[in-house]
């Protein structure tokens, strides 16, 4: 056979040679075409479908030819290599099947794969957003809970001054409220002062008057009684009357003055 030797050793068991059937119809341990490809018998039927080659029916045909009618070597090897050729484009074919199916079921998975981890990516940046979200949800939340603890002291603090406040404006309306009744008192104890005041401003004007009059009166009677004593003494010459002029004699308009 071109480019490829006996399928078993010469003169063994099972040994092939030119005209045989086994020959024809290409029993080969050996796969060796003219392409240099390595043919599997095994694998070749383990890669084909379950059915009947076309050429069991001429290999039939063949071995009754064969019997009766054998061929010479050359027409044997050109026509092995036709079968040959056959069952290797015919492999081909199969192999380059099977290779698509493969590539393409592989495809598949390589693409559901892709398509998983791309969903898994998405997932997980997905999954880190929602996390960042979730951190600064949590930073806000114990941020708000420091400030609501600082307010919460600060009210607290408000608190204790406004109590403060309470109690001190507590004493000061105390404290206002004993003014104002010292300032009632006070103005009644005024108001009496200065009836009082008054009345003894009427009482001492009374007197005033009253004094008045006994001034004038007082003087009324010195000056009548000098202009009597004056004339007293012309009258007489001035001369032994002495104190004895004015005896017996009384002063007009001049009443006791009252008592102080």
């Amino acid at each position: 056979v071109a480019g490829g030797g006996a399928g078993v050793a010469p003169g063994g068991e099972g040994e092939i040679v030119p005209g045989s059937p086994a020959r024809r119809r290409g029993d080969f341990s050996r796969d060796d075409d003219d392409d240099g490809d390595d043919f599997d018998a095994s694998a070749s039927a383990s890669c084909r479908p379950h059915r009947p080659r076309p050429s069991s029916l001429l290999d039939d045909g063949l071995d009754e030819y064969d019997a009766d009618y054998p061929l010479d070597e050359g027409l044997e090897e050109a026509l092995v290599s036709s079968k040959l050729d056959a069952i290797h484009s015919e492999y081909n074919q199969l192999l380059t099947s099977q290779l698509d199916g493969q590539r393409r079921y592989f495809e598949d998975i390589i693409a559901a794969e892709k398509a998983e981890k791309d969903g898994l990516h998405d997932a997980a940046a997905k999954a880190t957003a929602q996390a960042s979200i979730i951190a600064g949800a949590v930073k806000d939340a114990r941020d708000a809970r420091e400030k609501t603890k600082e307010l919460n002291q600060k009210i607290d603090a408000h608190l204790g001054t406004i109590s403060a406040l309470r109690k001190e404006c507590g004493v000061l309306q105390s404290l206002n409220e004993t003014l104002l009744a010292n300032h009632g008192e006070l103005k009644t104890r005024l108001t009496d002062a200065e009836d009082a005041a008054k009345a003894r401003e009427r009482v001492d004007a009374e007197k005033i008057r009253d004094l008045e009059e006994q001034v004038r009166d007082l003087m009324v009677f010195l000056d009548a009684r000098g202009k009597i004593s004056a004339n007293e003494i012309t009258a007489t010459g001035g001369a032994g009357a002495g104190g004895d002029t004015i005896e017996g004699g009384s002063v007009l308009g001049v009443g006791d003055a009252p008592p102080p």
